[in-house]
């Protein structure tokens, strides 16, 4: 149970504090090398070669594509090279583009795409922004990368493992009625003990009453109490027949010096297991 647990662990939080500072280096690479991408096809819609596309920022959650000098951008061109880009990478389904002023921020234009738009029905596409300096955002909305779900996949998968092993450990599997007392093994329904396996048959009363004896271990349990679980009210015993079959057990026991039934005089027995 502890394994699989640590398991689940190191999935969930393990790997992810050791791999994904590399994965995210390397997405973030693959981001910025397609949304720079971008931009050049944006610049060569107009027949711009020359201008230098910026390094692409990340800032508050959004992909900040700019241009070292003003440039006009024609709504369009932007869609169409945005769209080919993520779909021959499967960068992003969903996503907000903007494109604002790089002075005031001012949104000049914008369009969200989901999976249900399609790319020809967005709106204003044909309306030309002339020559200044624009910054392209784009914010990813959806589910961008697959990583983190296939973690969640995994995780779960290893959880359902912990939830079965645990219901199969304490619902499912046969109870043993072994219990161990000192070097014996005590089998509570058949009724017998064993000792290096060797095995030890005992009656029923006699198993009833270790049994008893058992259960309240290091403690006291009046003889009035015990003659009442064993024997109940069949009247078919008088004072000795306690002593008659502690003495019966005590010889059965006798292969491990360490277990001892006890007599509390005037008052019980209990079951003492020396360290």
């Amino acid at each position: 149970m502890r394994v699989l647990t640590l398991l689940l662990v190191v999935i969930l939080s393990g790997n992810s504090s050791y791999s994904d500072s590399t994965d995210e280096a390397i997405e973030s690479e693959r981001i910025d090398v397609k949304l720079r991408n971008i931009g050049h096809q944006i610049l060569l819609s107009h027949g711009d070669s020359t201008t230098r596309v910026l390094p692409v920022q990340f800032v508050e959650g959004e992909y900040i594509i700019g241009f070292a000098k003003p440039i006009s951008i024609l709504p369009s061109d932007l869609v169409d090279a945005i769209e080919e880009s993520f779909a021959q990478t499967n960068l992003a389904a969903e996503y907000i583009v903007q494109v604002k002023t790089c002075d005031t921020a001012d949104v000049v234009y914008s369009y969200e795409r989901d999976t249900t738009t399609r790319s020809d029905l967005i709106q204003c596409r044909s309306r030309v922004l002339e020559t200044g300096c624009y910054q392209v955002h784009i914010r990813f909305s959806g589910q961008r990368s697959t990583k983190n779900m296939g973690l969640l996949i995994i995780g779960l998968m290893v959880l359902g493992v912990v939830i079965g092993f645990a219901l199969y450990r304490y619902v499912f599997k046969p109870k043993t009625n072994l219990v161990r007392i000192g070097r014996y093994r005590f089998d509570t329904k058949a009724m017998y003990l064993v000792y290096e396996g060797e095995r030890v048959n005992m009656t029923t009363r006699e198993s009833d009453l270790l049994h008893l004896l058992y259960k309240s271990i290091n403690n006291t349990v009046k003889k009035e109490h015990i003659l009442k679980e064993i024997w109940g009210d069949e009247g078919s015993y008088d004072g000795r027949t306690l002593d008659v079959f502690i003495s019966k057990l005590r010889k059965k026991l006798a292969y491990d010096p360490r277990v001892k039934l006890v007599n509390v005089k005037g008052v019980g027995y209990k079951m003492v297991i020396e360290d």
